[in-house]
């Protein structure tokens, strides 16, 4: 199932955040960075933002998000490809390897990280901001609602990602310094509704991939009435989308 840029950019201010703050540790002179998982090509406007001087590609395997950043970022060099089985399209090694709310729909996440190793320069650094699916709400109820009704999606493929520990000691095999650390970040959204419409744009995307139309519309709606049961609005009628993120800065 194809990203759709117009859905995931709806939230385009606070899906931008987690990689504004991540942006923010980073204290290296990069010449040469790649953004991996550029998707329509927002984080690779905020690189350049911290990192004018510097020659940025965006790398990314889905054709629609592609599509967008080319037509809207003509300054920029994107490449199409899965990582990291086509890496080798790209021709340099680099300073920094970004990558926001990316690396978690990528399996064998240690095989990954020895690939990015690869590609860094010596000194090069690895930073990453992935969200924590097994602490987030919505996913706990979502996997609930599978697990009680909608057995069929049970096989579809849930995200990759390690939790600390495992991405430490992935990390410190190639990376001599890291950092780990994580946020919560507490969304304002102004409906229940909201909540549907922002996974539709990310994490929902396989589960309604495995559905056929009229399936597609049962599953919402199930999913919209136990949020309507589970979420509950604050004094101004607005809600909090809890939304809890992992960072880490690995450096050779």
């Amino acid at each position: 199932m194809s990203w759709d840029s117009e859905q995931y950019l709806k939230f385009k201010k606070e899906r931008q955040q987690p990689c504004l703050d991540l942006l923010s540790r980073l204290d290296g002179d990069y010449k040469h960075i790649l953004d991996l998982g550029c998707g329509p090509g927002n984080s690779t406007v905020n690189l350049e933002v911290y990192f004018p001087k510097a020659e940025i590609i965006g790398f990314d395997s889905d054709e629609n998000m592609l599509k967008r950043a080319k037509a809207e970022h003509q300054n920029f060099c994107f490449i199409h490809g899965f990582a990291p089985q086509d890496f080798s399209k790209l021709n340099n090694k680099f300073d920094l390897v970004f990558s926001n709310a990316c690396i978690h729909w990528i399996p064998d996440q240690s095989g990954l990280i020895a690939s990015i190793n690869a590609i860094l320069k010596d000194s090069g650094t690895f930073a990453v901001q992935i969200p924590i699916a097994a602490e987030s709400k919505f996913y706990k109820l979502l996997y609930g609602l599978i697990e009680n009704k909608w057995s069929k999606l049970k096989s579809v493929s849930k995200f990759h990602m390690l939790d600390q520990d495992g991405y430490y000691n992935e990390l410190i095999k190639h990376f001599s310094e890291v950092t780990i650390w994580r946020t919560d970040y507490y969304h304002l959204i102004d409906s229940k509704n909201m909540v549907i419409e922002w996974y539709k744009g990310s994490g929902l995307r396989p589960y309604l991939s495995a559905l056929d139309e009229k399936e597609q519309k049962e599953f919402i709606a199930d999913l919209s009435e136990i949020i309507e049961k589970e979420y509950h609005p604050l004094d101004d009628g607005q809600l909090f989308l809890i939304m809890p993120r992992l960072f880490f800065i690995a450096k050779k």
